[in-house]
């Protein structure tokens, strides 16, 4: 997941989105990947083993 679809699906705007996302990392339940525009985000235990 991103940012970009965390808005579409929570109806929510990008910063809240980011902050929201940022928390859920924070908290260990999601792992993220990339950086900047190209971060994605993913459940700890789906974490891809690329």
């Amino acid at each position: 997941m991103n940012a970009r679809k965390y808005v579409s699906l929570n109806k929510t705007s990008k910063p809240t989105a980011t902050r929201d996302l940022q928390d859920l990392c924070d908290k260990d339940i999601l792992a993220k990947k990339g950086g900047w525009r190209s971060t994605s985000y993913f459940l700890k235990f789906m974490q891809p083993s690329i």
